[in-house]
Order: C-alpha cells, then structure tokens, then sequence
C-alpha cells in the first residue's frame, strides 16, 4: 500500500498558499522525515484499474495506456539527481524500490499527448473526504510521476529534464501550479501566487519566463528553474518540514551549457567527504542547514556576490531585459556558504560574518572579508582585498594585489613581524592577526606602504644579532617612525609606550600610561627601573611563566621575548649571548628588557603604534 495521504486544512496567509494543492502525503511528525519510495516501472509493471480508487479500465485520456515503458536509464540517473536534490531542500527522503503497485511515486513514460505537454503527474489524493488531520487511504495513482514519449525522444538536454521533472515532482508532493489554485473544496481552490510572483526565479511550479507586465519579446534571455524555488520550498517546510541534513556539500552553479565534463568538480567533493551538487545555469535555489559548505560559479562573466543567507545572487542565470539582469541564485534562510570558488570575471565578492575561503582565480577583484577567521586566495591579476576583523589569511597569487585596512582601524594599532616567511599584522588591540603572501601594496586609508620592502626590512633585522649598546636615545627617529617629528609623541612617550607594549603584549590603557608616564618624570625614573615594575608584575610572569611556579627564569624570560615580542623564533648566537649575560648577573632582566624594547628591532615592528600610539 502507498503511503498514507491527507487533506491540507490550514492556510498559512503566506504568499506560498499559492502552491499548495490541498492534499498532501500523511506527515504528522514535523521532526520526522517524509520517507516516500520511488521506481521506475517497466513495460511488465501491473498498475490497479478501478474507476472509482485507481485507473480507468476504460483508458479515458489519462498517461496510463498501452504501451507505456520503462524511462531510459540516462534519464533515471537525472530523475534520481533531481529526486536527491529536492530530499535535500525540505524534510523528505526518497528510497529507489522494486517496482510494485504499492510503490509512491512510479515514475514511467506514456505515448499519451494531451495539449502537446511534457510529462503529467497525480497529487497524493485521497480516496475519501475528511475535514480531520487524519491519515487517509491514497487513490492508486496516487505521486505518480508519466513522462510523454514524443517529449522524452526528442533533443533534450539534461537541464531541461530536470527543469520538467522537478516541477511534476511538485505535483506529486502536493505543489500546483502557481497560477491555478488548489484542488476544489479545499482552502486553497482559488489561491495563486502574485504576478509579481508568478514565474521561474520563485516557483517551478509557474509557467512564466516573466513577472506580470513584461513581455517576452522584449527579453534578450529567458530561463528556467533548475531546482524548486522559494515559494515551493516554503510550501514543502509547511508541508513537511525543513530539511535536517548537516553534512557538506558543494554546489557548482555553471554558465549556460557547461557541465563538469572532466569529473574535476565531483573529485573535489569526494575529497572533501561532501554531497555534489551540480546545477546548470538558470534559477537555482541552495537550502541547507549546516555543515561546511562549498559555491562553485562556473564561469568567466564579472560577478557581483554576497554570501549572506537569505539573499539574491546574480550569476547570470535570469531573464534579462531592457538592461536589467534578474538575480537568479537564491541563498535561503540559514544556508551558511564556507568556500567560494569563482572564474576568471572581474568579480566584486563579499563574505559572511562567520569567515569564509575566497578564492576568486583571474580577473581584478575586490574581495571583502567579514570579521570572522577569512582565507582568501586572490589568484592572478590586481586584486584587492578589504579587511575586516578575523585572523585571516591572504594570499595575493599574481598580479599586483593590494591590502586595504579601513583608515578608522588605525595604522598604530598593527605590529609588524615574519613567520614562516610570510609578513603578519597583529592587532594589539584584538590580538587578530593578518598573514600575508604575495600582497604588495598595504593601504590605511592615506597612508600607503610596500609590504615588499616592509617585509625585507623585518628579514633584516630578524638576520642581526640582539645585542647591547647604546640604547637609542631617539629610537623614535628609526625606520618608520617619521609621525615622532610629528610632535605626535615625545622620545620619552614613545619609549615607556614600548616597554608597556613589549611587556604585556597589548595597547596600554589610557589611565594607566598617563600615571606611568607622570611617576617617571616626577621622580626621574630609569628605563630600566620602568622596565623593571613591567617584569615584576602579575599581568607579565602570567604571559612568561611557563612552568607556573610563579618566577620568571632566565631561559623563559628570553623565550618570551622572541617568541611574544620579537615575534619569531631566537637565534642562537644572540640567545646564548643574552642568556649569558642574564646568568652571569652582567645584566638583569630589567636591563635586558629595556634594550630590547628599545632596540631597532622592536622599533621597527612597532612603528605602527608609535605613529598614533592608541590608547584604550
């Protein structure tokens, strides 16, 4: 026996009540999936003729007569793909079957031809009225799925296949075509979708190319829906339930006539352990409710995309008419994208708040970041990248690639060091870190530096040995540090800020520095006696103390201040030098400390700071 079926009772007041049939399968467990078998019968396949619950005996115009047979298989691979992708937007699961009588959705093909149509489909009708949400027993014919003969041996391409298929899917879940209304007696006999409504990009149940008002012949390109559409999907949550799948997936969206012929698009899923899916260009939906999911747009057109959920994209795929280009990419609510792949296009390209890998290829790009954890892969030609909060990880490829830092998120808030050959920005207020390789040009605002040159600057000084001298009197006038002759800080400011910042790791607060500041010239205060109250306190042995036997020894003091404040690993000479010094009480780690925070290392990698020396 089929599956139970029932009568839809309850309007939602929404604009998808415009494709609700009024009948539906038996879903009384929102939580629970729909699970719905499906085959394919062959020429061989008994089918229940009775007037009254089944076929008619008489073969009155209806898809059943003789004659019928088996689908293709090429074609059974591209129902079961549609099949699969329609499980993946609402809370159904279909199981491919033995074929029998008592099967849900058969799915066969007719010589049948009424009104020169494609393919017919049955609702999930009941056998008997009900004004109760009772499970009820389902006509025979009940979710049965005919494709017509002439349609399916004629050119065909595959999208056009699933483009039909899907919308009689609709049909037998319960969907009706978005300009008919329901089935009589039922809330939703009269109930349409809105002209503005009606057509591809939100229902594949529509038989428009076009919104109400627009006439095709105006169009320089139509299209159709590739997947069911919003206000289908939405009927299907009411109906069925949301989907509850939380593995990844990759969805491909492609140009027009282009497949992944070479298998590459599905190999990168399968190495990612992820769902494939794989759409051709028109109107597409992508519903999914976790995991860490991968867009691919393949094709080589400028794009303009925001990954946010709930929203639009324009890929390309819409109508386009009189200059205007209908987005045609629908991200629905809670559909959370990780990776963007894209072309070789001029793409302007923006991230979610919860971090995302960008890879735009060719083209110039502008890629925006969020303020989450942000991998971005330029690839060739001038791009340029625009940060916005995370750790993030840039990576320029060829071309000339820029690094834009909003000029409110000021030049003296970033420390400069290398590791594993690559320039890292450290945020002191955040303590985000920016890493980047293949960038050449860093912006804040007005101000512009060569990261190039920046970099080797650093490797330079990273080569030398730290060892004492003369501690620079006016270290602020080192390599730069040019806003000191600004009259923004005097030398004294700017060496306290350096202790303060090589000592905790972190902008001072404003009241704090002020009082430091105004004890040291009050009572004619050393550095290294500065330096000194730094390294005694509670804030500093908790960052250096690593065995936490609440001292900071000798070898842990020098860890700390490669490893925290010069921001790369010792080198040897210079660490045996200092660890001698230090043992040998030649000098003590007050001393130590407040060359090394003076020295032109650490200028350099805070002349950032010094430039606006921030304040918390």
């Amino acid at each position: 026996m089929k599956h139970d079926v029932q009568y839809t009772l309850t309007p939602s007041g929404e604009h998808f009540d415009g494709v609700l049939g009024g009948v539906q399968w038996y879903a009384p467990d929102p939580d629970a999936p729909l699970r719905l078998t499906f085959s394919f019968p062959d020429e061989n396949a008994e089918y229940i003729f009775d007037d009254d619950t089944g076929y008619s005996e008489t073969y009155s115009p209806e898809p059943l007569q003789p004659g019928f047979q088996a689908l293709p298989n090429d074609y059974k691979a591209l129902a079961r793909k549609a099949l699969f992708e329609i499980s993946q937007i609402a809370n159904i699961e279909f199981v491919e079957t033995t074929d029998s009588p008592d099967v849900d959705i058969r799915i066969a093909v007719t010589s049948f031809n009424d009104n020169d149509v494609a393919a017919f489909a049955y609702f999930p009708y009941p056998i008997a009225e009900s004004t109760e949400n009772a499970p009820l027993t389902p006509m025979a014919f009940s979710g049965d799925i005919w494709l017509v003969d002439d349609w399916i041996h004629s050119p065909l391409y595959d999208s056009e296949f699933i483009s039909v298929f899907s919308h009689e899917v609709g049909h037998a879940l319960g969907l009706a075509h978005s300009h008919e209304g329901g089935e009589p007696d039922t809330p939703f006999a009269t109930t349409t979708l809105p002209g503005a409504q009606d057509y591809y990009r939100y229902s594949a149940m529509s038989y428009n190319w076009l919104p109400d008002g627009q006439n095709e012949s105006d169009a320089q390109y139509l299209t159709e829906a590739a997947t069911l559409m919003p206000e289908d999907i939405a009927a299907l949550h009411y109906l069925y339930g949301p989907p509850q799948d939380r593995d990844d997936d990759v969805y491909v969206l492609h140009a027009p006539y282009e497949w992944d012929l070479n298998g590459a698009y599905a190999d990168l899923a399968e190495s990612l352990n992820a769902a494939y899916h794989e759409y051709p260009s028109g109107y597409v939906s992508i519903v999914d409710a976790g995991g860490e999911n991968t867009l691919i747009i393949n094709q080589n057109n400028p794009l303009t995309l925001t990954l946010e959920p709930d929203s639009w994209l324009d890929t390309g795929g819409g109508y386009q008419l009189q200059g205007y280009r209908d987005p045609n990419l629908y991200l629905a609510e809670g559909t959370q994208i990780y990776r963007l792949i894209t072309g070789a296009g001029d793409d302007q390209l923006t991230g979610t708040f919860s971090g995302n890998h960008i890879q735009s290829n060719g083209g110039n790009d502008h890629i925006w970041g969020g303020t989450g954890h942000d991998i971005i892969e330029a690839g060739s030609g001038d791009d340029v990248t625009y940060y916005r909060g995370g750790n993030d990880s840039i990576l320029g490829g060829d071309g000339q690639d820029t690094l834009e830092i909003e000029a409110t998120d000021s030049f003296g808030l970033y420390k400069f060091f290398t590791a594993n050959d690559e320039l890292r920005l450290l945020n002191l207020l955040t303590a985000e870190q920016i890493q980047l390789d293949s960038v050449e040009t860093l912006n804040w605002g007005t101000m512009t530096l060569g990261s190039a040159q920046l970099f080797a600057d650093i490797k330079q000084y990273n080569a030398e040995l730290i060892i004492p001298g003369d501690a620079p009197a006016l270290a602020e006038a080192s390599i730069l540090s040019p806003g000191l002759d600004h009259g923004l800080a005097t030398a004294e400011q700017a060496q306290l800020y350096r202790t303060y910042l090589g000592a905790m790791g972190r902008a001072p607060d404003q009241s704090g520095f002020e009082w430091w500041y105004e004890t040291q010239q009050a009572q004619s205060l050393s550095g290294s006696i500065i330096a000194g109250y730094f390294i005694d306190s509670p804030e500093f042995i908790a960052l250096a103390d690593q065995s936490r036997d609440g001292a900071v020894s000798n070898p842990e003091f020098l860890a700390h201040v490669y490893t925290n404040v010069f921001g790369r690993e010792a080198d040897a000479e210079g660490y045996a030098w200092w660890l001698n010094e230090l043992d040998s009480r030649a000098q003590s780690q007050a001393d130590a400390f407040h060359l090394m925070a003076q020295s032109d290392e650490f200028v350099l990698l805070t002349a950032g700071n010094i430039y606006n020396w921030p304040l918390l």
